[in-house]
């Protein structure tokens, strides 16, 4: 750090000592007007700066790596843009005077024009790559008389002949396809690698990546540059910054690399051709050319390597074709350019009108009144068309593909008909009724849903038999079984009505009438097996009472005292009402147009807990069902209750993350808390103490801190398993099916709208 400070500082001085001199030289008329010193002295302060820049790059990076004071890097970032600042304008002025008194933002010498000046005097750095020398490619006679020598003046008059004859007889017009000189190329940052389509241009003197590329590659810059662009007609666009980027470019075959600076742009230019013509790619093979950049499709130019990279990569090795296209081969690979084989565009529109039938020729349809599709473009229908294959095909589970129907572009869309369904449901029901014939309807389909459940089981136990695994139990809700009620995984399953709800333990009537002991309680509240947590709130009382038996030091056989024995007597009364505690073991409804999650967090001086609710919408009604609860007593350390909140908050985090990983959908999962103070801790990013900052780093790992909303104490659910209830009261309360109305987005709550005021650290 000390070494590097030392190096800015000497940096710092030599960069003031050459602003100083450029300033001196502005402030002089007569150095103003010589733009040979300009231009020197401009040089000189840009590499100045962009070594400065560099450092303090590394100075920046290592004070945050080192957790300096916020003082400290604010005063150091202050002087490197005052710098920054500095060069910047000084920058700006020479270019004005550059672009004001020599009229070209080229920065020719100051005693020539633009345009008219003689070749000895140019300071132009183009080089021909073909004859080596200094004019354009496109300009060489070299290339020209390579071109003609490949045909012979009967050939030529043959095809001026054979072209003449074809625009008289079939009216096709016809253009060359241009072939500039693009390549394929591989970046690469690190183990970041990526192979773009580059673009060869000699016209240009800097070099570009796209922006999005470099943020595809991770690239940071090393260096800015303002400065305006050249256009077509002599036109110059705004100045604009350009950040400067440093990557490794490597050929496809990966037998040449080297570190190339790039400059930033939004977009490089527009659609280019590839070589597809099978004839001239025979040609280059035959003459051991291999191309990089060939195909039917089109993908964007993502970099343009200009003249001050060419002239490093170009070998000099030139093979001009039979057809006129030349190939130009580079240290990256094989390119080509020049004029390709025509485009012909057959015109039969005479024809078409010709095969017309004659009272055709009056109707509207051919007086412009036509259908709106019929006026599409043909190449953009067949693009949608392709598009929409490619997106809506898929493959069945009979191996065979299956694709949606091509609708047409503005047709109106099919209406609903889910009412008037539904009404000749009724009709047809209210006939079957009067008829008599609504039980042998009903019998038929209850034959079929049979015969179907048949098939499954038969199909099922065939597929794990071939895993060596016998299916033998099982069990339905047909009114001709035995059972009403069977045990699934620990849970008792009413197939009548299709509820799960927990099993009265048995050895509730041994202790009844016996004293009440730590080791009564622990083999009541371990009796009861809850793995969803439906039952969590009655649960709680037990868990508080073994909890006060712990803080009062009462050992395993020792009776309770009478207060704490009196509470678990009548909660104790209560739980013949267990079995009626039940949930519907269907979580979605039958039809649902959209669903959501929503996770209710809670916390109080006992416990906190959690619970997760499956909101599923339908045509407009909405059923909301109970999927999942946990809740945890308050450690026996006093805490504060906005900690007991985060702690409730960090428990729903996790519950989210279970429910997601059983649903396996991407549906949208939103989280209510009630305390102001914890959403306060989740959506500000301060550095909170280490019991905060803990869990709510785990917080928002495992959510998205935008789904968090404030919900009002009174409506939400999870204070139920906060606060101690028997089974009566779980029954009679909102815990089992909270009211459809309270979960919405527009009268449950609001989205909190984060203030910046300043929290206590609790």
């Amino acid at each position: 750090m000390d070494a590097l400070k030392t190096k800015r500082k000497s940096l710092r001085t030599s960069f003031t000592t050459t602003a100083n001199k450029l300033k001196e030289c502005l402030a002089k008329k007569e150095d103003a007007k010589d733009g040979d010193k300009l231009r020197a002295v401009k040089s000189q302060l840009q590499d100045k700066f962009l070594r400065l820049d560099e450092i303090q790059n590394k100075i920046s990076s290592l004070l945050l790596e080192n957790n300096e004071t916020a003082a400290e890097y604010e005063s150091d970032f202050q002087a490197a843009e005052d710098y920054r600042d500095n060069f910047l304008e000084l920058k700006s002025k020479i270019e004005t005077l550059l672009n004001k008194d020599f009229g070209s933002f080229l920065e020719s010498p100051p005693e020539l024009d633009v345009v008219g000046h003689l070749a000895k005097r140019c300071h132009s750095s183009v080089r021909c790559l073909i004859c080596k020398r200094r004019h354009y490619p496109l300009l060489c006679p070299d290339l020209r008389k390579g071109k003609e020598s490949n045909f012979s003046p009967k050939d030529r008059t043959a095809d001026n002949e054979q072209r003449s004859t074809e625009t008289l007889l079939t009216n096709l017009p016809s253009e060359h396809e241009i072939y500039l000189k693009t390549i394929m190329i591989r970046l690469r940052n690190r183990d970041k690698e990526v192979c773009a389509r580059a673009l060869l241009d000699d016209g240009s003197q800097r070099s570009y990546i796209e922006k999005n590329l470099a943020a595809e590659l991770f690239l940071s810059p090393s260096g800015r540059e303002i400065f305006s662009q050249g256009l077509f007609g002599g036109g110059i666009s705004p100045a604009s910054e350009h950040k400067r980027y440093m990557v490794n470019v490597e050929s496809l075959n990966r037998k040449y690399s080297t570190p190339l600076s790039l400059l930033e742009q939004q977009k490089i230019c527009s659609t280019l051709p590839r070589i597809h013509d099978r004839k001239l790619l025979s040609e280059l093979s035959s003459r051991g050319i291999k191309l990089t950049d060939v195909g039917r499709d089109s993908p964007p130019i993502r970099v343009l390597l200009g003249a001050d990279i060419l002239g490093s990569i170009l070998t000099g090795r030139i093979e001009v074709l039979s057809s006129g296209v030349s190939a130009v081969e580079t240290l990256l690979g094989w390119t080509i350019l020049g004029l390709g084989k025509k485009k012909e565009v057959v015109n039969l529109v005479t024809l078409s009108l010709q095969n017309m039938d004659v009272p055709k020729m009056w109707d509207l349809e051919v007086l412009g009144i036509t259908d709106p599709i019929e006026k599409e473009n043909e190449s953009l229908l067949e693009e949608e068309t392709l598009t929409h294959f490619k997106e809506t095909i898929r493959l069945c589970e009979d191996q065979r593909y299956e694709v949606a129907l091509p609708w047409l572009a503005g047709h109106p869309a099919l209406c609903d008909k889910y009412d008037a369904a539904e009404s000749r449901l009724r009709t047809a029901t209210k006939r079957l009724i009067n008829e008599n014939y609504l039980e042998a309807y009903d019998n038929v389909f209850k034959q079929w849903e049979s015969e179907e459940l048949e098939q499954l089981k038969s199909q099922s136990i065939e597929i794990m038999k071939e895993g060596a695994f016998e299916l033998r139990c099982w069990a339905s809700n047909d009114s001709k079984e035995d059972q009403d009620k069977q045990m699934v995984l620990g849970l008792s399953w009413d197939v009548i009505s299709d509820e799960l709800s927990c099993k009265l333990p048995s050895n509730i009537d041994c202790t009844q009438g016996k004293p009440v002991t730590k080791r009564v309680l622990l083999s009541v509240i371990n009796s009861v097996y809850d793995p969803i947590g439906f039952t969590a709130p009655a649960l709680l009382l037990p868990k508080l009472l073994m909890q006060e038996a712990w803080r009062g030091k009462i050992g395993w056989d020792e009776v309770l005292p009478v207060e704490l024995e009196h509470k678990y007597r009548l909660w104790e009364r209560t739980m013949h009402f267990m079995s009626k505690c039940a949930i519907s073991r269907r979580l979605f409804a039958e039809n649902y147009d959209d669903f959501t999650v929503h996770i209710f967090t809670d916390a109080s001086a006992y416990a906190y807990a959690a619970c997760a609710f499956l909101r599923c919408e339908f045509k407009g009604q909405v059923t909301v069902k109970l999927m999942a609860a946990k809740a945890r007593l308050a450690p026996m350390k006093k805490s504060t209750i906005p900690r007991l909140e985060l702690l409730g908050a960090t428990l729903g985090a996790r519950l989210a993350e279970t429910v997601d990983s059983i649903l396996r959908t991407t549906s949208k999962t939103y989280f209510w808390c009630d305390s102001m103070v914890v959403l306060s801790w989740i959506k500000k990013k301060e550095p909170w103490n280490t019991f905060v900052g803990n869990r709510v780093k785990e917080i928002r790992d495992l959510t998205n801190i935008d789904d968090w909303r404030h919900v009002p104490g009174e409506v939400n659910p999870a204070d139920l398993a906060t606060r101690c209830c028997d089974w009566s009261d779980l029954l009679q309360s909102k815990w089992w099916r909270v009211p459809a109305g309270c979960i919405t987005m527009k009268n449950l709550g609001h989205v909190l709208r984060y203030r910046r005021l300043r929290m206590k650290h609790f």
